[in-house]
């Protein structure tokens, strides 16, 4: 393919930053501007001569400027292939100039939507002509090229004057990156119109995630990795955090701190969540203070090494204290006192993130795991069990005063890789074996975790128990209760291995796998 060399360029832009100086350029190699009466007038205030497109089509702009650019003298000269003779003769009978250039940005629906509180006024923001003479720009990049990004802007014009003209390798990069453009533009439109309409079609998955940060590498250090935003989604999450001191968040560090905040958020008390490795190894739910951070430490301190800690509440002095003495890669706190950030301030690596919006809380959204060639995407797991599903299946019955743990319990147990076994008492973590391919293994890890503190806990599993051998490991520790969703066809085994050992046992009806 042959180098595209301009004669004409089409500017409509919403955001003119670069453009007077890329329109200096364009009018320095004599190539002839048509632009949209906004950025005409900005041009032409500024000393740069363009023709109007309401002047160059010479047709009115309609319904109050939503039909300014759809004309075909615009897009017939976009859409011209010139190496069809049909083509060209239609361009020479209807008098229609070629046009090589399309730099275009879009209405700031992604930026604004947050505003519109009626949909009148959001649908205003939509922009249509826009969107189309990008496409058709980009679907003729053997001809057109298009400049969708205000960034981009320089690199042209070193690209154009190092190779006088434009190379077909460039413009078909520009072109996949219109498309990109549009294609995101679209999604988030779809998505709040689905979210302002309470509607979905399953049929066709697209999220508008955009490129928030570069990181330095993902979960290894041979991987390349980027963060990435769904725009769309305006509840609580790391992107509601900000970073007041410490070394830059990593690929496994984000992950962590999003695992914190679900579970932070998920507690309506006041609560302090340890994870490692993407598990919460240390939890302990009570009142904002120090000593239910030492409840969590306690959990696992040796897990904790290293851990991310999430605060649903203010890191005061003496928190901070205490703090000081750990290695604790990252901190997420609702504030931060100045005297605590005083005393943590000294730890220069350690990364401490604060909620900007304090009302801010998780929304309900797509959980979306990545196979090869595809997507799963299924509800989060927000289901909550009630005193309702709790059905005493044992002859001994547990003691009222125990109820909180058990809910406690069944909420945190989601959050753990299954299978996965928890032992908890008086809204403490005490200990937990989970990620294993059999629940045996997580009933021994949980108790080895626990330790001595076990004794009148209640141990919860995500699923069911498909053998008694399970229940014969905690026959002699005296546990407050056993809950589990039950559904095997040997719960008739494991009910009487309960009764053997007078250890009450409940169940939900309700399993909570996390693969």
């Amino acid at each position: 393919m042959k180098k595209i060399q301009i004669n004409n360029a089409l500017i409509s832009v919403y955001n003119k930053d670069g453009i007077f100086e890329l329109s200096e350029f364009l009018r320095d190699k004599d190539i002839n501007m048509i632009a949209s009466d906004g950025t005409a007038e900005y041009l032409n205030q500024n000393g740069i001569n363009v023709e109007k497109v309401s002047d160059f089509t010479e047709f009115p702009h309609l319904l109050g400027g939503r039909v300014k650019t759809l004309h075909p003298k615009i897009f017939s000269g976009i859409l011209a292939d010139r190496d069809n003779p049909e083509h060209t003769k239609d361009m020479e009978e209807n008098d229609i100039h070629s046009i090589e250039l399309v730099i275009v940005n879009l209405y700031p629906f992604t930026e604004k939507c947050g505003e519109m509180k009626e949909i009148t006024e959001l649908i205003e923001l939509i922009d249509i002509g826009g969107v189309a003479l990008l496409r058709a720009g980009a679907k003729n990049f053997r001809h057109c090229l298009v400049l969708s990004d205000p960034g981009d802007y320089n690199d042209f014009i070193a690209h154009y004057t190092e190779n006088d003209g434009i190379t077909p390798e460039y413009s078909a990069r520009h072109a996949a990156k219109a498309f990109k453009y549009t294609s995101y533009y679209d999604c988030f439109i779809a998505g709040t119109l689905e979210k302002r309409n309470n509607c979905s079609d399953e049929n066709i998955f697209s999220m508008p995630y955009i490129l928030e940060s570069k990181l330095r590498y993902g979960e290894n250090p041979h991987q390349e990795a980027g963060l990435y935003r769904d725009r769309t989604y305006t509840g609580d999450s790391v992107f509601n955090y900000e970073q007041i001191q410490g070394k830059e968040l990593s690929f496994n560090n984000i992950l962590d701190i999003d695992m914190a905040i679900r579970i932070n958020d998920y507690f309506r008390e006041a609560n302090c969540v340890i994870i490692k490795h993407n598990n919460p190894c240390g939890f302990c739910v009570g009142r904002a203070e120090i000593n239910t951070f030492h409840k969590a430490w306690d959990s696992d301190p040796v897990s904790a090494f290293g851990s991310i800690i999430g605060f649903n509440y203010e890191v005061d002095k003496t928190l901070a204290e205490e703090i000081f003495k750990k290695f604790i890669e990252v901190i997420i706190c609702r504030s931060i006192s100045d005297e605590a950030l005083e005393i943590l301030s000294k730890k220069k690596n350690l990364r401490v993130l604060v909620k900007r919006n304090k009302e801010l809380k998780m929304l309900e959204s797509m959980d979306i795991r990545q196979i090869k060639g595809g997507v799963l995407i299924q509800d989060e797991d927000t289901k909550l069990e009630m005193n309702e599903d709790l059905k005493q299946v044992t002859k001994a019955k547990m003691k009222k005063d125990r109820m909180n743990d058990i809910f406690y319990g069944l909420k945190l147990i989601r959050f753990f890789k299954s299978n996965s076994i928890l032992f908890i008492k008086d809204g403490q973590l005490l200990g937990a074996g989970f990620g294993q391919p059999n629940r045996v293994d997580c009933v021994r890890l949980g108790i080895e975790k626990a330790g001595e503190k076990i004794e009148d806990s209640i141990m919860v599993s995500d699923a069911f128990f498909p053998f008694r051998d399970s229940i014969d490991l905690v026959k002699d520790l005296n546990l407050a209760a056993v809950i589990q969703p039950g559904g095997s066809v040997k719960d008739e085994e494991v009910i009487n291995a309960c009764n053997e050992f007078e250890i009450p046992m409940y169940f939900t009806g309700i399993r909570h796998f996390r693969h």
